[in-house]
């Protein structure tokens, strides 16, 4: 429904550039789509009706179309989020969904917090939140901590610096350096060569 909202946003709004009444109409046909959308809930959704109800009746007296339009899909996001809370299940479900899609997608350089979110159909700012409540710890670290992780495993191979920076995730071996030595305490060179003076010493 947001991403429906949004192409709505895009196509009549910035592409065709609508007259302000044919605006005007669409968005009172909005309000009336999250009315009905609020009355059709599953009693099982916990969601604060009064509060989205008195929020569209003051919105029913704001003169500013897009603004009004804009709160509108905010509201759809916030119910579209609950919705899809509960039809993941239990958080025990939702954390090993997310952990299982961290450890698939680890190694894509363009992995972070807007692109998660997006793929699981949250807003940015919910499933930072939701990442915190299940796992402890902030989204960005728990991915560094997971990079890193496959850093050290692959620096008990031959491959080179080059080499394990793109199949971690890193744009270089000097961002990936940076972090390495943020957590470890020491380079991946430092930490390759104590690794392998123990295997030798075995």
């Amino acid at each position: 429904m947001h991403n429906q909202l949004r192409e709505v946003y895009q196509i009549n709004v910035l592409e065709r550039n609508i007259k302000p009444n044919m605006m005007h109409f669409l968005v009172n046909d909005l309000q009336c789509t999250l009315f009905r959308t609020l009355h059709g809930l599953s009693e099982n959704i916990e969601i604060d009706e009064e509060e989205i109800y008195r929020c569209l009746e003051q919105l029913s007296n704001e003169k500013n179309i897009l603004l009004r339009f804009k709160t509108i899909n905010d509201l759809f996001r916030q119910i579209c989020e609950k919705v899809h809370e509960k039809n993941c299940g239990t958080s025990d479900e939702q954390k090993e969904a997310i952990r299982e899609y961290i450890m698939k997608n680890y190694s894509c350089s363009d992995l972070g917090l807007r692109k998660i979110a997006d793929d699981f159909e949250y807003s940015s700012a919910y499933f930072s939140k939701l990442f915190k409540d299940l796992f402890q710890e902030n989204f960005a670290v728990y991915l560094e901590k997971i990079r890193i992780e496959q850093v050290c495993m692959l620096l008990d191979g031959e491959d080179t610096m080059e080499k394990i920076a793109v199949k971690t995730g890193y744009n270089s071996v000097y961002v990936m350096r940076n972090a390495f030595k943020r957590v470890k305490g020491l380079t991946p060179n430092e930490y390759r060569k104590v690794h392998t003076t123990k295997k030798e010493k075995k």
